[in-house]
């Protein structure tokens, strides 16, 4: 005898970034249950959040941390380099000084940041060794008196990187200096399911500060 199986419809979720991008709503996923977003990451190119051309190289990791009604809210829990974007940065006659760092922040955020440096000419291996040191001393001061949005909030606005280069000439010029990556480290615990979404389509038009701006996916 057959018997009638219910099919549970699945409902639009509309998720919001975190409270640093202005909690705009960038996108939506189809899901039977709303709860079942909770806890969840997913990765996704910072312009589609801000509409912003100069944001279209970095790619920020949220974690879905809270749900009402049929809208969830995330928090950042880091963000990255495109590959594509490093490798046009690295040319032919430079020297590359690459390191990684994990630290606290003030609010007691374990965090790993990876940098990489390109010299403007080519240089000795004691001159990269003394930049990595340099650098590591100046970020380890940033990162422990900042909490881990306001680091970073730095890192996207590119402050960070700025004064890094500043100060890291007064060593060796230098062509590039970038944060590759930022995450927070997880303490004993299994890493969390990754989500697919569904961002806006480009011709859906979001409201941001009053101003509408048109969101362009176009690839790196």
């Amino acid at each position: 005898m057959a018997t009638d199986t219910k099919i549970k419809k699945k409902i639009f979720v509309q998720i919001t970034a975190p409270k640093l991008m202005r909690e705009e709503v960038f996108g939506e996923t189809p899901v039977t249950d709303p709860r079942s977003l909770l806890g969840k990451n997913m990765r996704i190119n910072l312009m589609g959040i801000t509409g912003d051309p100069k944001d279209q190289n970095i790619e920020v990791k949220l974690n879905i941390n809270a749900l009402s009604g049929n809208s969830v809210s995330t928090e950042l829990i880091g963000c990255s380099l495109l590959p594509a974007y490093i490798r046009k940065l690295v040319r032919k006659e430079k020297r590359r000084a690459d390191d990684c760092f994990d630290l606290r922040t003030v609010d007691n955020k374990p965090v790993r940041l990876k940098l990489f440096m390109i010299t403007i000419h080519m240089t000795s291996n004691s001159v990269l060794t003394s930049l990595r040191k340099k650098a590591q001393d100046l970020i380890k001061a940033d990162v422990e008196k900042l909490s881990f949005e306001a680091l970073a909030t730095e890192i996207l606005n590119h402050k960070i990187q700025d004064k890094l280069r500043k100060d890291l000439a007064k060593i060796y010029p230098l062509k590039s200096c970038e944060i590759k990556s930022l995450e927070i480290l997880k303490e004993d615990k299994k890493g969390s399911e990754e989500l697919k979404v569904e961002e806006i389509k480009p011709e859906v038009v979001v409201v941001v500060s009053e101003t509408k701006v048109e969101e362009n996916h176009e690839n790196v």
